[in-house]
């Protein structure tokens, strides 16, 4: 079980003995993500019951002042970190329950972390979990974000953290998490215009290009966006790859370059299947927001795929 944190010791007076010497057990296994409660006994000599109390009466005011935070392992262990001044005063007054439950949201990091996780992995019935999460969300220190990548599912993870593009689904989604079809297509016909107008550039370059003349009016693209985006003009033989002489291929598309395509008729069909570079493809599913029937670019391809010959 926890310790119950007391509301009857005040640090006002500074730490007693005991307690500077568990924060700076804790110190010392910062780099191991705290101290495991084993640890911390063993190394105070809490060997008896009675010793342990003792130990657990002096780590109490530390939970309740947020000077030393605990979480819990896989295996259900109990392990103490010091924590700092900003952070403890965030933290200031939430019960020992309310803190392990804000420091398993926190080790979720951007990933984030479900309600359902959250009762398996503390062992908390769903309506004690639930006014926790309250309590948290109304002290603005979590949020709820939806994931891209189940319907309805709704995970937990810091105010003060932006969700992974796991989660979200990256650039190509909308604030509402719908695929933005429109921002897909908007950025091609931009690729291809300056690539055209450069005879061949880097991803770099083309997001260069889009930050400085203001192409979106709210942008969070990254490269390796970008490079999705070439890469699905690559396999619709819209663009090519090519690489300077004496250079050699590296399997990577970091620094590649790309110019038009003059090969587009010639090139073998199934090399341009755009599901072979799409950047949601994970995502595609069927009657989802990412499918087969609704998608723009594999429609032309099969109507492009039947007026050739094989």
């Amino acid at each position: 079980m926890p310790p119950r944190a007391s509301t009857g010791a005040s640090s006002s007076t500074g730490p007693t003995d005991m307690q500077k010497r568990i924060i700076s057990v804790c110190e010392q296994h910062e780099a191991a993500g705290g101290a495991p409660q084993s640890t911390l006994e063993a190394a105070l000599g809490a060997e008896d019951q009675q010793a342990k109390m003792k130990l657990m009466e002096s780590l109490n005011p530390l939970l309740q002042s947020g000077k030393v935070i605990m979480s819990q392992t896989h295996d259900r262990k109990l392990v103490f970190r010091v924590q700092g001044d900003e952070e403890a005063a965030r933290l200031h007054g939430l019960e020992s329950a309310d803190r392990l439950v804000y420091q398993e949201i926190s080790n979720a990091a951007s990933a984030g972390i479900a309600s359902k996780d959250l009762r398996i992995r503390l062992n908390m019935q769903a309506p004690a979990l639930t006014k926790i999460l309250k309590t948290l969300e109304t002290r603005r220190l979590v949020k709820k974000v939806k994931s891209v990548t189940a319907k309805n599912k709704v995970l937990y993870m810091l105010a003060d953290i932006e969700a992974s593009k796991e989660v979200t689904g990256g650039a190509f989604y909308s604030d509402t998490q719908k695929f933005d079809h429109e921002l897909v297509e908007q950025l091609q016909t931009v690729a291809l215009r300056y690539i055209a107008s450069r005879e061949r550039c880097t991803a770099k370059q083309v997001l260069d290009f889009i930050i400085a003349n203001n192409v979106l009016v709210q942008s969070t693209l990254a490269v390796a966006d970008i490079e999705s985006i070439l890469e699905a003009l690559v396999y619709d033989a819209k663009l090519e790859v090519v690489f300077d002489p004496g250079s050699m291929y590296s399997g990577k598309k970091e620094g590649a370059k790309y110019r038009v395509s003059s090969m587009e008729t010639n090139q073998p069909m199934y090399t341009s299947v755009p599901c072979s570079a799409c950047p949601v493809f994970n995502d595609c599913t069927k009657g989802g927001d990412v499918s087969p029937e609704t998608c723009s670019y594999l429609t032309r391809w099969v109507d492009h795929a039947a007026q050739l010959a094989w």
